[in-house]
């Protein structure tokens, strides 16, 4: 009987998610076959995204949790199975085999998985989950995750993971059984109370029991018990106060609380901080700007406390400036904020400001809180999957180091961060002091806060990255230049922001563009670099250029956004453009087509005319089996839909144009015309007569591959014939492969001393012969020697490149076509001519500007 109920389990399992590209396996052979997927099988897509999921896996976890896309979720699946399934069949196969395990638990290990890939298929699920479905499905994954590898499988944020979202589909029974099994009091402090406190807020229908619970934990704390209003009408959270206890005296401290067109919230934290048992407090109400309905609510708020005072703002500047206003105001020796609809626990203001009194190294303090409903319902919407975090609202600090850094950066998004890194830049790292331990504050989760729809639990909206990135860049740059970043109100920014995080500007209409770049400008991307060098050229021809930051998948070091964009913003040259802005276009190029892959969930309100996304391949290595970042027709879909137009697919060289032909409809793809070529900035040189004893010359700031691939042929090539040579640029990678000594200090030209023309000014002729594996596209460094006014020398297979503008030739005969060209000056500048004529057609900034202006020209309609 147990040997059929085995054959049988077997038997269903084996029909599972059979791929059409191969033939079917037994759950032995699943079980016997390596940890890795057989590429025979695999399409270049989905090689490149295996490969890179097992080797960049928390890269690509980071990068999925922005995007979160729904097409990233078959990308996991298959790779977690091996290659077997999408998600859908996946799952259909966890769901069997959970259930078949029950009868017989060797089942088990006749299914084979990449077990950390299924563990971030189990997150990725839950943090972007849509429904109590989609949680639940998490969960499954996590299921046999746990039956197949045990506890050890799981780390700490899996295990909170677990639980957490056990509870969000109300199955406490299991909850309670794994809080106990994965020791989540010792693992998370407060977690399991929390959760118990969360449960009763949802289940139960006494308040009573609620408000003994959460007494019960305070008690545990040592804090201050509370109590509920009267007034069952009122959501919980209003119903929270304090009885009249103990008072502690001291400095004064000073609470800033904007406010804007406040509801009824606004007396339920306006009373948690009159019941502080710090008395010394004066409570700095800033009205920013509100309609003259409103003034009914300041007059009864004011006369809650001789302590409040309410403070009029004309114009509506946002949360920053109706805080600076305050700061103005304040009295207090000790400065903190406080939002207008969230509750604080009687001793938060004692807790924070007795560190403050009691050691002078300290400058500031935070506090924790839980973000929940006005029902108590607890919520998360950071990657950190507990209901405890630190509150960046809560900042207190001395006035006195205010008057040292400056007061909050006037944005309306997110300076509590940036005031925070400043007063450590200034003070250092141990004057901050977060108080984690205690949940001193409940923050009010709504759909019109300003965090809803831009942080959720690893998504962060791009506007508060790059805003985050722009001011941590000028923390860092302030600091290696030996000063410390100080934030003067009479002077103007030092740091790009958005235009629609100026005071003002939240819903701002930024009015219509000529182009708008959209890549990965991380300073690791691929790109980057390639798309600020056209920013540049744009706004040269006094075209109005906006960007657009989005993550790309083929960046797998997450850094920094490169430098040279914000100075472009700071300058006033190019405008930060978010998906959610009021803007037009009429050109959109979107550089680096990986990036369209996972826009399935993207959706952006800006007017696009005219869309294109550039293919660049770039330069490869023959027989390299990396894979394919996209598929066109996929990318083009989810941009046609992110955009609500149609967009057309270039090349960035022939060889990238004609392998998309096959793959799209006709008029998909721009002509050949439109290729999108490098360009060089610089303007043509003079043209000079060659030396007596000519100078041969080559630079490269790149790889390994742009030289010869041995020693023999590197000397031939250079250091054969009655000539000189000079080198330049990056050349470590050259010494690293040939030797050491493979050139002279005599034919190094130093990059950081002397200027790339410089170098040209230097040499006649410039010679290169790349690594017989690489496969060449135009490359800038060539097409610099030809403006330059350079004799340029290359190997045949480069001339369907350059055609006349360059001559060709084995390395044996490079040195004699050295001395034909030096010995005829007339045949020399004849030939550097016809060098700087095909840059001036299809290389020079003209030829770019003239590219974006004939696509801007015409609206376009691929179904016309």
């Amino acid at each position: 009987m147990r040997s059929r109920i085995i054959r049988g389990i077997k038997s269903r399992l084996r029909d599972f998610g059979k791929p059409n590209t191969r033939p079917s396996s037994t759950p032995t052979e699943i079980a016997e076959r390596p940890n890795t997927t057989s590429g025979s099988f695999l399409t270049p897509t989905q090689k490149f995204y295996e490969d890179l999921l097992t080797n960049n896996l928390s890269i690509f976890n980071s990068f999925a949790l922005q995007s979160r896309s729904l097409t990233l979720r078959d990308i996991y699946a298959r790779a977690a199975s091996e290659g077997r399934h999408d998600t859908s069949s996946l799952l259909s196969e966890i769901d069997e085999v959970l259930k078949q395990s029950c009868e017989n638990a060797t089942i088990l290990d006749h299914v084979a998985y990449n077990r950390e890939i299924l563990l971030s298929l189990a997150s990725y699920l839950l943090d972007t989950s849509r429904s109590d479905l989609d949680t639940q499905s998490g969960l499954q994954v996590l299921r046999i995750v746990l039956a197949k590898y045990g506890d050890i499988a799981f780390t700490e944020h899996h295990k909170l993971q677990f639980v957490e979202a056990l509870a969000e589909i109300a199955n406490y029974e299991e909850q309670t059984r794994l809080m106990k099994r994965f020791e989540i009091k010792t693992l998370a402090p407060l977690q399991s109370e929390l959760m118990e406190i969360d449960r009763i807020a949802r289940t139960e229908d006494s308040s009573a029991e609620w408000v003994k619970a959460i007494n019960s934990l305070y008690s545990t704390l040592d804090m201050t018990n509370i109590v509920l209003e009267n007034d069952v009408s009122k959501p919980l959270f209003d119903r929270l106060t304090s009885v009249p206890g103990k008072e502690v005296d001291g400095p004064t401290v000073s609470i800033i609380m904007p406010t804007y067109k406040p509801d009824s919230g606004i007396y339920t934290a306006v009373r948690s901080l009159v019941n502080q048992t710090w008395k010394n407090i004066e409570i700095l109400v800033v009205d920013d700007g509100s309609p003259k309905e409103f003034d009914f609510i300041f007059s009864e708020v004011e006369r809650l406390d001789t302590r409040i005072r309410v403070i009029r703002q004309a114009e509506n500047g946002g949360a920053y400036v109706a805080r600076n206003t305050g700061l103005l105001e304040a009295r207090g020796e000790y400065i903190t904020t406080h939002d207008d609809d969230d509750w604080s626990h009687p001793e938060k203001i004692e807790l924070q400001v007795s560190s403050l009194v009691n050691d002078d190294t300290i400058v500031a303090t935070t506090s924790a809180h839980i973000r929940t409903t006005s029902d108590m319902h607890f919520r998360r919407i950071n990657a950190k999957p507990r209901h405890l975090q630190t509150n960046y609202s809560s900042l207190m600090f001395r006035k006195s180091a205010i008057d040292q850094t400056g007061g909050w950066d006037i944005s309306i998004r997110g300076s509590d961060t940036e005031l925070a890194g400043r007063l450590i830049q200034h003070f250092g790292s141990g004057s901050l002091i977060h108080f984690v331990d205690k949940p001193m504050s409940f923050s009010r989760v709504w759909a019109g806060s300003l965090t809803s729809g831009e942080i959720y639990r690893g998504y962060f909206a791009y506007s508060r990255l790059l805003y985050r990135w722009a001011f941590r860049q000028w923390h860092s740059d302030s600091k290696k230049a030996g000063r410390k970043p100080v934030l003067d109100p009479d002077r103007p920014r030092p740091f790009a922001v958005p235009t629609t995080f100026e005071p003002g500007n939240r819903n701002k209409d930024l009015g219509l563009f000529d182009v708008v770049y959209v890549t990965d400008y991380s300073r690791r991307s691929k790109f980057a670099n390639r798309v600020l060098h056209e920013i540049e050229t744009a706004v040269s021809a006094g075209l109005r250029v906006g960007y657009m930051h989005l993550n790309s998948p083929q960046t797998v070091k997450r850094s920094e956004i490169t430098p040279r964009l914000f100075d472009l913003q700071l300058a006033g040259k190019i405008t930060q453009v978010a998906d959610t802005n009021g803007a037009e276009t009429k050109l959109m190029v979107v550089y680096d087509a990986s990036i369209g892959m996972f826009l399935d969930q993207f959706s952006s309100t800006v007017v696009v005319r005219r869309g294109i996304v550039v293919h660049d391949k770039g330069a490869v290595l023959k027989n390299s089996d990396g894979g394919e970042a996209f598929h066109p027709r996929i990318v083009l879909k989810h941009l046609d839909k992110s955009f609500n137009t149609y967009f057309s697919l270039v090349g960035a060289a022939r060889e990238d144009q004609d392998g998309l032909k096959d793959q799209l409809p006709p008029a998909r793809l721009l002509e050949n015309r439109h290729i999108w070529s490098t360009h060089i900035a610089t303007v043509p040189s003079t043209i000079k007569a060659p030396k007596q004893q000519p100078v041969v010359g080559f630079h490269s700031f790149g790889n390994k591959y742009r030289w010869p691939a041995d020693r023999q042929k590197f000397e031939t090539l250079y250091l054969s014939g009655d000539h000189k040579v000079l080198f330049y640029g990056m050349l470590k990678p050259l010494k690293r492969q040939l030797g050491e000594d493979i050139i002279t200090e005599a034919q190094e030209l130093d990059a950081f001393t002397f200027s790339l023309m410089e170098f040209f000014d230097r040499i006649d002729f410039w010679v290169y012969s790349p690594h017989e594996r690489l496969v060449d596209r135009p490359w800038q460094a060539v097409i610099q020697a030809l403006q330059a006014g350079k004799v340029v020398i290359l190997p045949h297979h480069l001339e369907p490149l350059y055609g006349g503008a360059a001559l060709y030739a084995d390395a044996d005969n490079v040195a004699a076509l050295i001395a034909e060209y030096s010995q005829d000056i007339d045949k020399y500048v004849e030939q550097a001519k016809r060098g700087q004529e095909l840059v001036a057609g299809r290389f020079s900034r003209a030829a770019y500007i003239s590219r974006l202006e004939s696509l801007m020209s015409l609206h376009f309609d691929y179904r016309k």
